[in-house]
């Protein structure tokens, strides 16, 4: 079978600083394999002289782009991964096999050292997505449930569950829209699942939306602790009842919301302000661990479980390397921490049991 390019598409405000130097960065360190693009949803009349300055640091050259908007797109085009860094409600109607925000500031009017410090952390991110993407590449065809690369060969269980998110909306009275929990262990892939799905639905005509609770993660010094660590996660990991009074259900009764919330990257030391803006959402795609804890359930229209192996998810984290940790120290962390919290939270809370679908996304045998 051909190997296509991979598709990457990054989108910031004004396609001025960072999703230019992101293209930049992604199609210098993918060569031929990746075919990567970017816009804006207000695009600038020009490339800041800053990006174009302080990318020919790195030997790349941004002296003849331009910055161009959403409308520029190809109309139909589906990307393999579209990430957003700050663009609002402008993106989630480009179809994508999987989506991505990355919460970056904005470098417009930083001094040169701030300005690098983002243009270093966009590349740092730009290698984990490629070498994330390079290790897990589609499986058209596979009954382990793994995802396609377009919409017109789907294995039979991502139809079973695209059905399953269908059925769901129906149910649902129009003035409102449908929740649908995507839950699993850590490195399962649900967020892969998640994307495919909004993206699927989202072909259809239905206005669907993907949202990662990371996000709502709590900061480091409160989510770990030196003693009991795994019930301490699973315990304290997540900011649940913020983002599900603040954003969840409000955007679930009232399709659309503009919020102001504390964002927490995975590394940071301090939350960042982030907006959360969506119009006339039909589909709520809510993905993130342990979201089938009984508190949250009834929330649900439904709810769907990605099956997956410890043994999977862990190769599937050494591939992604989300928090830019060694092999050594990536494994350490999964079994001191993740592993064993979501050990607790399938023997006490059963997520199996409350999940309206199981979709197994494992390629071992059961």
């Amino acid at each position: 079978m051909p190997h296509h390019p991979l598709r990457i598409l990054f989108v910031c405000a004004e396609n001025s600083c960072r999703s230019q130097m992101a293209e930049g960065f992604a199609r210098s360190l993918g060569g031929g394999r990746v075919a990567a693009a970017s816009a804006g949803s207000r695009p600038a009349a020009r490339v800041h002289p800053a990006a174009v300055r302080l990318m020919a640091e790195r030997g790349i050259d941004l002296g003849g782009s331009v910055p161009r908007g959403l409308d520029a797109l190809a109309a139909g085009s589906t990307w393999d991964a579209v990430v957003t860094m700050g663009c609002g409600d402008a993106c989630p109607a480009i179809p994508a096999r999987r989506r991505i925000d990355w919460d970056l500031p904005d470098p417009r009017d930083l001094p040169d050292d701030a300005f690098r410090a983002v243009r270093d952390e966009i590349e740092r991110r730009v290698k984990i997505l490629l070498a994330e993407s390079a290790r897990m590449p589609p499986r058209a065809g596979a009954g382990s449930g793994s995802l396609p690369a377009d919409g017109r060969r789907r294995p039979a269980l991502f139809e079973e569950a695209l059905s399953h998110v269908r059925a769901a909306r129906r149910r649902v009275p129009a003035e409102r829209a449908a929740l649908i929990a995507i839950s699993g262990i850590d490195a399962s892939g649900k967020g892969h699942v998640a994307g495919g799905l909004a993206a699927a639905l989202q072909e259809e005509g239905v206005r669907a939306i993907h949202l990662n609770i990371d996000g709502w993660l709590r900061l480091p010094h409160e989510r770990f602790a030196a003693v009991n660590p795994g019930e301490h996660f699973y315990r304290c990991a997540i900011r649940f009842d913020e983002m599900f009074s603040q954003l969840i259900l409000p955007l679930r009764e009232r399709r659309s919301i503009r919020l102001e919330a504390d964002f927490a990257e995975e590394t940071a030391a301090d939350y960042r302000r982030h907006v959360y803006e969506f119009q006339e959402v039909e589909v709520i795609l809510l993905e993130g661990i342990f979201l089938l804890k009984p508190a949250y359930r009834s929330s649900y229209d439904a709810a769907i479980w990605i099956e997956c192996s410890f043994a999977t998810a862990l190769e599937r984290a050494l591939a992604r390397r989300q928090e830019a940790l060694s092999d050594e120290d990536t494994v350490a962390a999964y079994r001191r921490v993740y592993f064993p919290a979501q050990e607790i939270h399938l023997a006490r809370d059963d997520p199996r049991a409350a999940a309206t679908l199981i979709l197994d996304n494992d390629p071992r045998p059961a």
